[in-house]
């Protein structure tokens, strides 16, 4: 079929299509993710059907600050790729694939991106390779995480979780009891009080490629996110800032969405452990780290008891420089921050 590749920014047209595909998702991130970013506005693309004049099509490269080795770079992260369902089997995503390879590859030195089942054969076509998955870790913090959450009547439910209390009280000592805190804490702060005077050494050493993690990203991030209500913990050592924690309350979970701590695994675990502390005293069922493979802190995570359980997404590169031809996934340092766009 005849259809044109515009560029825009104009972002109305997106969210036209966006509701047409995602019937069910709310529209709220647009402005802030497309307009506000530290980084730059978003390059929005569309297919337009010549004939109609139906946009039909969307691709949206969000520009990223990224640590690459030792320099900053602007990267590329592939958002909102879609195609309207009339036009499905058009080959619409293929195309704009094959149209804007040149355009983008003279502008970025590498694209990543997150992809759904549909987007990642034509990505892979592409030139992408896939990377590897973002992975989830959980941590039980009461019975209702291993026994469902017990229903009015249910009677095996409520015996079992009730059943299981000594069980979890016993997993959270056996990894955690021996973990010292004395002379650490672990504070939500407000964003006029950030600290970013860590030099995040110690995941760089391990993964030379990460988004830049300043203060402007951090409060666009984690601080003007719209709805979403993220918690910002700063991670002392008497008076010195040692990193961060991010979270989010999801119902009875919580969910870990970026964990910087710039010193050792013993200071890594004494984070987790005054994490893990502050989500049980609000009550929280269990804990749930999102982050890539072979991360800086695996050990800690290992050690302090996080269980594996699923992968959440694949990930996909697309190297356009001969240096990110080169890299590999354990290179990257990705954690939900990387990926959650509401």
């Amino acid at each position: 079929m005849d259809f044109s590749i515009e560029q825009t920014n104009d972002y109305r047209e997106v969210i036209r299509l966006y509701k047409i595909v995602y019937p069910e998702k709310r529209t709220y991130k647009f402005d802030w993710l497309y307009t506000t970013k530290p980084a730059g506005r978003a390059e929005i693309f569309l297919a337009r059907d010549n004939d109609s004049g139906k946009v039909i099509g969307s691709y949206v490269i969000m520009p990223m600050r990224i640590w690459f080795f030792d320099r900053i770079i602007i990267a590329g992260q592939a958002i909102d790729g879609m195609v309207h369902p009339e036009y499905r089997r058009a080959r619409i995503f293929n195309t704009m694939q094959e149209r804007l390879h040149d355009r983008l590859r003279q502008k970025y030195e590498f694209l990543i991106g997150f992809p759904n089942v549909l987007a990642l054969h034509p990505l892979l076509k592409a030139g992408a390779r896939e990377f590897g998955p973002l992975a989830t870790y959980s941590f039980p913090l009461t019975s209702q995480f291993l026994a469902k959450r017990p229903a009015q009547g249910n009677v095996f439910h409520t015996i079992l979780s009730f059943l299981l209390k000594p069980a979890i009280a016993f997993y959270r000592y056996l990894h955690l009891g021996k973990v010292r805190t004395g002379g650490y804490r672990l504070e939500a702060v407000p964003e006029n009080e950030i600290h970013t005077g860590f030099s995040f050494e110690t995941i760089r050493k391990v993964h030379p490629v990460m988004t830049v993690r300043d203060v402007d990203f951090i409060r666009w991030r984690f601080f003007h996110a719209p709805t979403t209500k993220y918690i910002f913990l700063q991670f002392y050592r008497e008076t010195d800032a040692l990193g961060y924690i991010s979270i989010r309350f999801e119902h009875k979970a919580v969910a870990i969405v970026d964990f910087c701590i710039d010193g050792p695994i013993e200071e890594q675990l004494s984070a987790l452990r005054l994490l893990i502390d502050y989500c049980y005293q609000r009550q929280a069922k269990s804990i749930h780290f999102q982050l890539s493979e072979a991360c800086y802190c695996t050990p800690a995570r290992s050690r302090a008891g996080f269980i594996r359980r699923k992968d959440i997404y694949s990930i996909i590169l697309m190297p356009y420089s001969e240096e990110s031809q080169r890299l590999q996934f354990a290179d990257f340092f990705l954690t939900f921050a990387d990926t959650d766009w509401l």
